[in-house]
């Protein structure tokens, strides 16, 4: 009986042990995780601290520079306002970090300590186009001004050991560019997205003149056939990197194909979607007409030109001959044609003013024309031909005039495979055929036809300056019927003052890196291939076309894993209309900022 009872005692005591062990197991294991909790807890507490002081640096920043702008613009006169503008920016960073600034470009820093942590910021500045180290130039627009201000700031939270750190990036650029040319997708009154466009940047839709200000959304793309019949195909929805505004409402077909008016939701787009900002900057008006008005038919401008022309060569009034200028040779002191069809061939430097009154210009498609500057005289060209159904400047091969100088054609006017540097006004219709490459600005009071043309800039280098063509009118582009393969590629900011814009990517390709704007701006796209034949993954449409059977999809990847967008409408903003702004890019009287991005790290 006692050897019983010890043997029992004896187990007992093991089990509590084992009890009591494997408690202190689950003991430590509860504590761990609870410490583990306490832990990710702590350190995602002290990562919002970081984040939150990186923004404080962010935010100070931001501040001084909207100040020193509004600051800037007191001044009445234009580059006066640059002036003050730039000096208010030194003072400011020098303020703020506590160093001297001698010029720009500059970097400077400054590190503030807080009870939560500290946040270091690192501010570098650079005057990228400046009116005031240029010539004071009349009659074109003037340089336009731009400051890129980049920041970086990095918030580091002390809550938690070790310290966590957060880093923020925001670049702002400070210009007179006008604020039109940030957004790749900008409309006076409405905007129709229907099928599956893609956009990169910003977009802004206002309400001018009482229209609507909607934002029409739809899963259905339009296109019209070489019969001049209309019809649609189902695809997919526009996608979207960027922020848009809306002045009006989304309107969005639902299942049953009825348009239904809603609030903002990101769903309304298809895999990249964008975010609603309730403070983009509106687009200001373009006044073509008064810009155009400024150089053709400004007589006083006309007679300053003629009375620096040594030269004059006339036709009687019954008469109408012809003149070639070029092959190697240089024109000294201008020349100045009446009644006269003059021809442009081979090498040709023109050093003061070129007019034609009453007459044509045609420039040959091998010649290379440049207009070189002279002291005391204008070295501009100018083309009047008052007849609406002929041609008043045929130009191909290269052209350029001087920065500040201008060609002015009072007529219509064909650019075919042309490459021209300078600012140009159109008071007539402007048609373009071909390969266009230009680094400048173009103004016409009528409208652009594009239907002929393959591409803008499409060899010229991403760093080199864009295109910005401004029209009073329309703007028309088409849908490429014969060859769907065909890419074309345009470079340009397309500014139409006072009607609609409609945008094809259907059967054909299209992509434009720079922008468009328009009264009403309409963007038709599928995705995948298009084809006159039957290929492998494509399904026939009634139109007599074949379409991807994949509208879904946004990317593509080829056998060496690249990524690719299928949509075939791209329009994409091309910062360089800010980084290396053309010459005679519509400005404003007043000096504007917008910060292009914020990015975390």
């Amino acid at each position: 009986m006692s050897r019983s009872w010890r043997s029992e005692a004896g187990a007992a005591m093991i089990l509590a042990l084992l009890a009591l062990t494997l408690m202190s197991l689950m003991g430590m294991i509860v504590l761990r995780i609870l410490n583990q909790g306490f832990v990710h807890t702590s350190s995602a507490e002290a990562r919002i601290h970081a984040e939150m002081l990186a923004q404080v640096g962010i935010d100070e920043v931001n501040a001084i520079v909207q100040s020193a702008v509004k600051t800037g613009n007191q001044n009445t006169d234009y580059r006066g306002k640059v002036t003050n503008t730039v000096d208010n920016i030194k003072h400011a960073l020098e303020a703020i970090s506590g160093t001297a600034i001698s010029s720009f470009p500059t970097t400077v820093e400054y590190e503030v300590e807080t009870n939560q942590g500290t946040y270091k910021v690192e501010i570098t500045s650079q005057v990228i186009s400046n009116p005031n180290d240029k010539d004071l130039i009349e009659y074109v627009p003037d340089y336009p001004y731009v400051q890129e201000i980049k920041v970086t700031s990095i918030g580091e939270s002390r809550r938690f050991r070790p310290g966590v750190r957060v880093s923020k990036e925001m670049t702002i650029y400070v210009s007179t560019i006008n604020p039109v040319f940030r957004y790749p997708i900008s409309a006076d009154g409405e905007l129709i997205l229907n099928g599956a466009s893609h956009i990169v940047g910003n977009v802004y839709v206002d309400n001018l003149n009482n229209a609507s200000g909607n934002v029409t959304i739809s899963n259905k793309a339009r296109f019209i056939t070489n019969i001049n019949q209309q019809h649609t195909i189902q695809s997919g929805t526009a996608s979207m990197e960027g922020f848009i505004q809306a002045a009006g409402k989304y309107m969005v077909e639902d299942q049953y194909g009825n348009m239904r008016e809603r609030d903002f939701e990101r769903e309304f787009f298809q895999h990249r979607k964008p975010f609603s900002d309730e403070y983009l900057t509106p687009a200001e008006v373009i006044d073509v007409e008064e810009t155009v008005a400024n150089i053709i038919g400004n007589t006083d401008l006309i007679n300053e030109m003629i009375t620096q022309i040594a030269d004059s060569r006339s036709r009687s009034p019954d008469g109408f001959g012809a003149e070639i200028i070029g092959n190697g040779t240089t024109i000294n002191n201008g020349i100045h044609f009446r009644s006269v069809w003059v021809e442009a061939q081979g090498d040709l430097v023109v050093k003061g003013n070129l007019l034609i009154e009453d007459g044509t210009l045609f420039i040959s498609s091998g010649a290379n024309v440049i207009f070189e500057p002279i002291s005391d005289s204008k070295s501009s060209l100018y083309v009047k031909y008052d007849d609406p159904n002929l041609i008043a400047a045929y130009l191909t091969g290269n052209l350029s005039v001087p920065d500040g100088e201008f060609v002015a054609i009072d007529g219509n006017v064909i650019m075919n495979n042309l490459n021209f540097k300078g600012t140009m006004f159109v008071n007539g219709q402007l048609k373009i055929i071909g390969d266009l490459n230009i680094e400048g600005s173009v103004y016409v009071v009528g409208d652009i036809e594009m239907k002929e043309m393959n591409s803008i800039n499409e060899q010229v280098s991403e760093d080199a300056a864009s295109v910005v063509l401004v029209s009073s009118g329309k703007i028309i582009l088409s849908d490429n019927l014969t060859d769907p393969d065909a890419a074309s590629r345009i470079r340009a900011f397309l500014y139409s003052a006072s009607d609609d814009m409609d945008l094809y990517g259907v059967i054909s390709k299209l992509e434009i890196i720079g922008g468009v704007h328009g009264r009403k701006v309409t963007l038709n796209a599928v995705r995948g291939e298009s084809s006159k034949e039957s290929r492998p993954g494509l399904i026939v449409h009634p139109s007599g076309y074949y379409f991807d059977a994949d509208q879904d999809s946004l990317m593509s990847v080829d056998g060496n894993g690249n990524r690719t967008i299928r949509s075939r409408l791209q329009v994409k903003q091309d910062l360089s209309l800010y980084t290396n702004p053309p010459i005679g890019i519509p400005i404003t009287e007043e000096v504007n900022m917008f910060i292009q991005e914020i990015t975390y790290k």
